[in-house]
Formats: structure tokens, sequence, C-alpha cells
């Protein structure tokens, strides 16, 4: 993967937790991945260039199970809270 970017059209009540994700990848190391990713690489190719190589991120185990509840939950929250 070179880049990382969204296109987002949800409801007006739903949340993208994108600054939970994006701190729970920096405390996993991957401050530079993310920063290529999602600001770098992104400026690259709106400037017809190529896109540089991220370092690869090793997912700790169960990462990607934790950071699914921790949305889930915020999501069961706006839920309980507009109902």
């Amino acid at each position: 993967m070179d880049y990382l970017a969204s296109d987002f059209h949800g409801q007006s009540g739903m949340k993208i937790y994108k600054e939970a994700a994006w701190d729970a990848l920096e405390e996993r190391g991957a401050a530079e991945a993310l920063q290529i990713l999602c600001r770098v690489n992104p400026g690259r190719i709106l400037d017809d260039l190529e896109p540089i190589p991220v370092p690869g991120i090793a997912p700790p185990s169960r990462f990607f199970d934790r950071l699914w509840g921790m949305v889930r939950r915020r999501m069961g929250q706006a839920e309980r809270q507009r109902g």
C-alpha cells in the first residue's frame, strides 16, 4: 500500500474514528508510515509524482480486533445518544 484515502459519504449522524485509529497506530510505532500514507504520498500523487515506499507495520496480535471493538463501542454510544 502506498497511500491511504477516503471518500466517506456516511449519514450525517455517523462519525469517522480517524483520530482514534491514528493514535492507536502511532502507539504501535507507525508514525512515519502514517505520515507517508496520509500526507506525503497523496501530495505526491496530486503533484503527478510517484508515491514513495511505505515502511511495513507489523500489527500486534489482536490489534485490529481491539481497534474494531473501540469503534463499535463508540458507535453504540452515539446510537444510544440519538435514540
